[in-house]
């Protein structure tokens, strides 16, 4: 990411549905799941229609591969064409309204960074209404309320000293986490961070406060799980006979909601300038499964990233697992979740789109130095 992105704020006026990959045919599956933070290719088809619509021109026309098509493209060059878009979008990532009216933007957590799994499920079961999220802070005057904090690891490659011993793993270049504080360490996955907590941790001070949801985060270094920016929905409906599009008798199908939190918005990045030449400054757009509306403004500010450093490079979305042999990663020390399977309908071609693994956001890649990152990653 860098300082020339501009940034879109999208703020849903309903709950939103980006379905997975199951199928919604009555019999094979009753219940389709929303996959969150919705995908780069949605945000940018959705960016791609508010264009096109805003400017008074017609999808169908704009997708035919005749010289009407190629006339549309021609004056809103970044359109691109219906096969290649000419931009390329970036995130989202959360921005909060906290208590006390400060407005906090938060990164995907680097899959990298090591927490202990018994405090981890602490602030899962906070979020489900326990009195207690993460490990009491030895330091907390027991006049007030305990801080909640947790300590962060950091993994990295072996040391030089641990390889002359020998020691080995099941791969060639596995990672550790140097003078861990607990045994039971798991990977910050479906974590998030406040952009302050990044900088905490890369001076060395390894503890960050835990909070399970927004309620209670007045701003600050602070860690918090994707679950605090959302609630889920489900949805029940008519499932419908195949084809014909009638009821199907005895089927219903369930359908998993996403909905804010009040307070949350999601931000996008634009590598490429759409306001105001393709785009208004402001206005609504259709997202997600079920086309649910959803406000956007323009952010007035380029908003700076984290500086450059450390040899880790950290996904702030989904990317296709492609793009790894593209920057030549492939082979490179990774820490992820594993990757999400999507494909989609090509209503140009009628047909199916191809099957592409994704890796999620926070996805860690340990390379070679701090250099220049590629669109969509930042220095974890």
């Amino acid at each position: 990411m860098t300082e020339e992105l501009q940034w879109l704020r999208l703020e849903p006026l309903d709950s939103c549905f980006f379905k997975g990959s199951e199928p919604m045919v009555a019999g094979e599956n009753h219940t389709a799941r929303s996959v969150f933070p919705p995908m780069p290719s949605t945000l940018l088809g959705a960016l791609r229609t508010a264009v096109l619509l805003q400017r008074g021109l017609d999808p169908f026309m704009y997708a035919r591969e005749e010289k009407t098509g190629r006339d549309i493209a021609g004056r809103y060059p970044l359109l691109g064409t219906p096969e290649r878009p000419g931009f390329k979008v970036v995130g989202p990532i959360f921005e909060a309204t906290v208590p006390g009216g400060a407005v906090v933007r938060f990164l995907p957590a680097p899959a990298h960074w090591m927490a202990s799994k018994q405090s981890l499920k602490k602030a899962e079961a906070m979020h489900h209404g326990a009195s207690d999220a993460c490990e009491d802070s030895a330091e907390s005057d027991k006049s007030t309320q305990p801080k909640r904090r947790i300590r962060i690891a950091p993994a990295d490659l072996f040391s030089e000293l641990i390889r002359t011993v020998g020691l080995k793993g099941s791969i060639p270049e596995p990672l550790w986490a140097l003078n861990p504080q607990a045994a039971d360490l798991a990977p910050l996955l479906d974590h998030w961070i406040s952009v302050e907590a990044l900088e905490e941790v890369h001076q060395g001070r390894n503890e960050l406060s835990c909070f399970s949801d927004l309620s209670s985060y007045t701003g600050g270094p602070a860690l918090l799980p994707l679950k605090a920016f959302y609630t889920y929905e489900e949805r029940v409906g008519i499932a419908l006979e195949d084809r014909r599009r009638t009821a199907k008798s005895g089927y219903l199908y369930a359908a998993s909601h996403i909905r804010l939190k009040k307070g949350v918005a999601m931000l996008l990045g634009l590598d490429r300038e759409l306001v105001p030449s393709h785009l208004d400054a402001e206005g609504l757009l259709t997202l997600g499964g079920e086309q649910r509306l959803v406000s956007y403004t323009l952010v007035p500010d380029r908003m700076p990233l984290p500086p450059k450093r450390g040899p880790w490079a950290v996904a702030l979305s989904h990317f296709p697992w492609e793009e790894l042999r593209a920057n030549n990663w492939q082979n490179l020390p990774r820490i992820s979740r594993a990757p999400v399977r999507m494909a989609g309908w090509d209503m140009k071609k009628a047909f199916h789109k191809p099957v592409t693994a994704y890796l999620p956001p926070g996805t860690s890649i340990r390379t070679a130095d701090a250099g220049e990152l590629p669109l969509g990653f930042y220095n974890g």
